[in-house]
């Protein structure tokens, strides 16, 4: 990939900055040795690059037009006199006077006294200040320094210098009145006092200096050059002269270390040899029936050849020394690829050196690139005994405490060189070296997968972008050619000067990258800023890029972007072989992915079978396999990379391309897109590819499959079996050929987890699984003291009952189980279950799985317990109780429920017009500890229907049932109509639980009790109450006077009317027994159907019929009891006849044509206020102010039907009935 960098702005500055900026003897010699190289006269030597530095140039301040301004000698002259200007406070570092500073150097930059560069006797310019006051500064990551001039004032300024990050480190020079080196206050002095050297070496990859200035004569202070530092900071460097203390037998030890702790039969043989690098035998094993404590802290060596590392080994350090109780060793498996060298069955296993015996000494050993172990095992007694060492890496830097697990198996920080950066990452690795222009080109937008005027769609790999903070101006971006201004590869960055880079990571995928830097045109400090996803900033690094540097960072976090900026606002950023990936989580150290490319026999192959016909992919597939001989699970431990083809075909339009696992998944790569060009050449598809819409043949780019991603449409499936390609040609008339078909897979090896001790390791289960192995050695991550294993469970997508049981005989000691969400629970203890002596002393539990989160089985012992295990895992689909079904605990009609249970079922109806009652018939629940617990409703929000119990002794919510007393029955009285249970059991003794019956029942209609008569008498006229489920209204319990109802179902409704008139009711879908009957009542609250009298009428039948009416008495209360066991029905009830005239006409009000069907005319002989239009179900779909004796209603939107009009004017109110036709 390429991009171009345009060098003008840096130009337009330079005036200002020379006239203001005096160069030193130095500098001027630099520049003068410069120019002899490039045959300038030596006196024009300033003249010339003011002359170049004031050169308008109209293009503006960018790369790109650097060449076509400037000669090859002037550019170099340019680079020169930048280079000079660098040498300045940006890469010059200098501390505040009494100030306590980290500063973060770079190779070749220079550290001075508070008083600068330069210097001399008493008062001279660029001396320390006369303060009166202590100066302390870190320099972090830096392993190597060299003092190039060194003065201060004798006897009374001093200066200490450490090997540490802080003043607790080892004392590298101290000429204080106290110290070592008192006296050394020249160069010379100072040089002689560490035999004739300035250089210092710091194993603990950092410097710390103390200086102390009186406030009387001052002197030059010092210059220190950096000449090396280590691999960086961040999560994966420790400071190693501080000691690591640990105690033996417990998984605990200082912040930033992972350490392991267990138990042993045997130990090491003491033979009395401290192993000297490279390493020595392993001398054997002692006491192999005695159980000792171990205690294991993980490192890892970044540098890609050996590293031989000094342990300091401390046995008489902390609050109760191990002294001879303690023994030493280092282990490192073949390759550093495991994370767990050291095998407490086998401690033979892995060894490459000792201390040789039981005393505080240090012993050397060799140590590959990869994971190695420091080990302590008890010699004497098994005890917790104290604990320290420190490790010497002869500063190298390379030595990295296993403080960061980014991905899992990666190591978070930031590394200077690729090989400790690539050594450091587990899992993938794209690359993107940005080949394809030559020379320097500006770019007209940002540098991604998408394509701009240097790189054609598809080009840069996708998941990344480069661009610029200022993307809006002409051509931001700019590539530059490996070569072309001391840059080794192609790079690619911000076009203008004044502008920073930035790498935009948009797939939220990365969370590792790793680019080489330069900065151009003499280069400097180049600001590094990173920014994740979830914390924003993360870190800010200052990196010297004046020649082609590498910087590589692993987040703990996905990132969003790198900004990349230079600090003089004067020179170009720009990157080159950029990496990109995801840390794999594998937890087992450095894995690798391999590209795997499998090639499709027998093409070429014909598309169409004949001339003229078409490929049929429904009647006649054309299917063309390729046979995948790997192995590996899709988002697991394999990719699909790509799928690569070559077609010969006119009208590359006509085709439809698929890809089918071996499974039968089914993905659409293409779908008749081309047109009437021809042909496919190396085309490829790959995730993140450009659209394949508007693509012209011949089709030559990587493009994104049409129908998905190949990640997600193939997830989980096994690579291995047929892929095959389908080709449609949807169209008759053209032919052609498959030349050729290739499918590519990244399979990962076989590097990660060795085993399930840890969390993230965890095996997973499926149902029916049974699982061997041992807990001994294992480490302990939580629950009780004893070693613990892990595996995971994930549910089928519906809820269901998991049991898993260490029942079978297979188990040795006194077992333990838990189940956890997720990993994170683990710290707090927060398990859903857990289970102690279910069967003897083994353990077996059941949870309730909701169907798609995995949940984590730990197998621990009870107290310190270890042994072998046979774990079993069972399943049942938890299907909530049905209608008509039987309702019992986990443990069944015949079984006990389980310890430490929470499990929720709701009841509901199979027809949403039903309610559910459940009947219990048995029940036996622990009283006061375990409780079940009843809402009316389809959850736990639901109303609680108390039992009245306070809380449970172990803290569950009062209100729940327990004891053997029967609760109960439960009717919902919700609309769901649902009920919903929720049990929780505490952590001992089990009962049997209960058996209930599940009955479902239809919800009664709401005016099914008399107590809930629906009132009309201020309802609109004829009243209609539609579609009553008269069928399930419940049986009447008394009987009016004159006229029996009891054992019948019916529905009831009221009125009060208001003259001596006329009222009536019917059924209008009369279905098996029907009944219509009036009642006078003394009022429209009665208390029941005792208050009720039967009115006879010819017309009010105390018997069978669809519709009755009777005469109305003004005053009198009525009740209307109907009834229709066959069925629904609609019920109209008219009483417009008892409402008097007043209420229900208007006088000289006229309304026609009835029925109507597009207008409706009112008119009147008093001005019509306001008309408002109910249909008859009583809702309203029309109302209008008029203010007139005549108007017209449009009623041409209204459904055909019968519909209400009320009507008010000039001061009476009536209601009216029209028909819609």
């Amino acid at each position: 990939m390429k991009k171009t960098i345009l060098f003008c702005c840096i130009l337009l500055g330079f005036t200002t900055l020379f006239n203001a900026q005096h160069l030193t003897t130095m500098e001027e010699l630099e520049i003068l040795q410069n120019s002899r190289s490039v045959n300038l006269p030596q006196n024009n030597v300033l003249i010339d690059i003011e002359e170049l530095l004031n050169r308008q140039i109209p293009e503006g301040n960018q790369i790109s037009n650097f060449n076509a301004i400037f000669t090859s000698e002037e550019s170099q002259l340019l680079r020169s006199y930048n280079r000079s200007l660098n040498r300045i406070p940006m890469i010059n570092w200098i501390p505040t006077a009494g100030a306590t500073e980290t500063f973060t150097p770079d190779v070749g930059d220079l550290f001075f006294d508070p008083g600068g560069p330069g210097g001399g006797p008493d008062g001279s310019p660029g001396n320390y200040p006369n303060c009166g006051c202590l100066t302390q500064t870190t320099l972090a990551g830096v392993t190597q320094i060299e003092f190039l001039d060194y003065e201060v004032f004798g006897n009374f300024d001093w200066l200490r210098v450490y090997d540490g990050a802080n003043n607790t480190g080892t004392v590298l020079f101290d000429n204080s009145s106290t110290g070592a080196n008192n006296g050394a206050n020249t160069f010379a002095q100072f040089l002689a006092a560490n035999g004739g050297s300035g250089v210092f070496n710091a194993t603990s990859g950092n410097f710390f200096f103390e200086f102390f200035a009186t406030a009387v004569v001052n002197r030059l202070g010092w210059e220190v050059e950096i000449l090396a530092t280590g691999s960086g900071g961040g999560g994966g460097a420790c400071d190693l002269s501080i000691p690591v203390e640990a105690q033996m037998g417990i998984s605990s030890g200082p912040a930033g270390y992972f350490v392991e702790a267990g138990t042993q039969l045997g130990r090491l043989f003491r033979d009395g040899v401290a192993t000297v690098c490279p390493s020595k035998p392993y001398p054997g094993n002692f006491n192999p029936a005695t159980t000792y404590n171990w205690t294991s802290v993980r490192f890892y060596n970044s540098d890609a050849g050996n590293v031989c590392i000094t342990v300091n080994v401390d046995v008489d350090s902390g609050a109760s020394p191990c002294t001879t109780n303690g023994h030493a060793m280092v282990y490192q498996s073949p390759g550093g690829t495991s994370t767990s060298s050291y095998n407490p069955l086998d401690i033979g296993e892995n060894f490459i050196g000792d201390v040789g015996s039981s005393l505080s000494q240090p012993f050397s050993v060799e140590v590959g690139p990869g994971w190695f172990e420091v080990v302590f095992s008890n010699t004497t007694t098994q005890n917790n005994c104290d604990f320290s060492f420190t490790i010497s890496d002869g500063g190298t830097g390379a030595i990295l405490c296993d403080e960061g697990t980014g991905g899992g198996g990666c190591i978070t920080g930031t590394f200077a060189t690729r090989p400790a950066f690539e050594a450091a990452f587990s899992g993938f690795l794209n690359l993107e070296n940005f080949a394809g222009p030559s020379g320097i080109i500006a770019c007209n937008g940002p540098i991604n997968s998408s394509g701009n005027s240097c790189y054609g769609p598809g080009a840069i790999l996708p998941g990344i972008s480069v661009t610029t903070n200022t993307p809006a101006e002409p051509d931001p971006m700019v590539f530059v050619q490996a070569g072309s201004f001391g840059n080794t590869v192609d790079v690619v960055g911000a076009n203008q000067f004044a502008s920073f880079t930035i790498i935009e990571f948009p797939n939220g995928d990365v969370d590792a990258f790793g680019f080489d830097l330069i900065s151009l045109l003499g280069g400097g400090n180049v600001d590094i800023r990173i920014f994740g996803t979830t914390s924003g900033l993360l870190d800010t690094f200052t990196v010297n890029a004046t020649s082609q540097v590498f910087f590589g960072y692993i987040a703990s976090e996905i990132l969003d972007r790198v900004e990349i900026q230079d600090l003089t606002g004067a020179n170009a950023e720009l990157i080159g072989m950029l990496v990109f990936g995801l840390c794999d989580g594998s937890g087992g150290g450095p894995g690798t992915c391999d590209n795997e490319t499998f090639v499709a026999a027998g093409l070429p192959a014909d598309i169409d079978p004949g001339a003229t016909q078409t490929a049929n992919c429904i009647a006649a597939p054309n299917l063309y396999p390729v046979n995948v001989t790997g192995n590996g699970i899709i988002g697991d431990d394999a990719t699909l990379e790509d799928v690569t083809i070559n077609i010969t075909h006119t009208w590359s339009g006509d085709l439809e391309i698929y890809l089918i696992s071996p499974s039968g998944t089914e993905l659409m790569l293409w779908d008749n897109v081309g047109g009437s060009g021809d042909n496919f050449t190396n085309t490829q598809f790959q995730d993140g590819g450009i659209p394949t819409t508007g693509s012209t043949a011949p089709h030559t780019n990587i493009y994104q499959p049409i129908g998905g991603t190949f990640a997600a449409t193939f997830d989980g499936e096994e690579i291995n079996g047929n892929w095959q390609l389908k080709i449609c040609d949807t169209a008759a008339g053209d032919t052609g050929t498959l030349d050729s078909f290739t499918i590519t897979f990244c399979i990962e090896d076989a590097g990660g987890p060795i085993n399930n001790w840890e969390c993230a390791d965890a095996i997973a289960l499926s149902c029916g699984d049974v699982a061997t192995g041992t807990t001994v050695g294992a480490t302990n991550s939580g629950g009780n003291a004893s070693p613990d294993v892990f595996y995971s469970y994930t549910g089928s997508g519906t809820p269901e009952f998991v049991t898993i049981s260490l029942c079978d005989g297979g188990t040795t000691y006194d077992s333990f189980l838990r189940v956890y969400e997720s990993c994170a629970n683990l710290s707090t203890g927060a398990a859903i279950a857990s289970n102690d002596d279910f069967c003897g002393l083994q353990s077996q539990l059941t949870f309730e799985s909701d169907g798609t989160t995995t949940y984590i089985i730990m197998v621990e012992g009870f107290g310190t317990a270890s042994g072998a295990y046979s774990l079993a895992i069972t399943c049942e689909p938890n299907l909530p109780p049905a209608c008509g079904g039987e309702f019992t605990d986990s443990g069944g009609a015949s079984g006990n429920y389980s310890n430490n249970e929470d499990i929720t079922w709701t009841i509901s109806p199979d027809d949403p017009d039903d309610f559910v009652t459940v009947i219990f018939t048995a029940f036996d629940v622990e009283s006061n500890w375990d409780a079940l617990y009843v809402f009316d409703g389809p959850d736990t929000s639901s109303p609680l229907i108390s039992s009245g119990n306070p809380p449970t002794n172990g803290g569950f919510p009062a209100g729940g049932y327990w004891g053997t007393t029967i609760p109960g029955p439960f009717a919902s009285t919700h609309p769901s109509g649902a009920l919903t249970f929720r049990f929780l059991s505490d952590g001992s003794v089990t009962r049997p639980g209960w058996i209930a019956d599940v009955v479902c029942s239809p919800v009664p209609p709401p005016n099914d009790l008399i107590e809930n008569a629906i009132s009309v008498t201020n309802e609109a006229q004829p009243y209609t109450d539609p579609a009553v489920r008269l069928q399930y209204a419940t049986n009447e319990l008394l009987n009016p006077e004159g006229c029996a109802i009891a054992g019948t179902n019916g529905v009831w409704y009221s009125f009060t009317a208001g003259i001596d008139g006329t009222a009536q009711a019917s059924i209008t879908t009369p279905a098996g027994t029907s009944a219509v009957i009036f009642y006078e009542a003394p009022s429209e609250d009665v208390g029941d159907e005792t208050d009720l009298t039967y009115n006879f009428e010819v017309t009010n039948q105390c018997a069978p019929g669809t519709a009755s009416s009777i005469t109305t008495t003004a005053g009198q209360s009525y009740y209307i009891f109907v009834l229709n066991t066959g069925g629904p029905s609609d019920i109209v009830i008219d009483i417009s006849g008892s409402l008097g005239t007043n209420d229900n006409s208007i006088d000289g009000f006229v309304m026609y044509p009835n029925p109507a069907s597009n207008v409706l005319n009112l008119n009147s002989n008093v001005s019509i206020d306001d008309v408002t239009v109910y249909n008859m179900l009583g809702q309203r779909v029309y109302a209008q102010t008029i203010g007139a004796t005549r108007t017209q209603i449009d009623v041409s939107g209204l459904s055909t039907g019968t519909y209400l009009i009320k009507v008010n004017a000039g001061g009476q109110t009536a209601t009216y009935q029209f028909l819609k036709k």
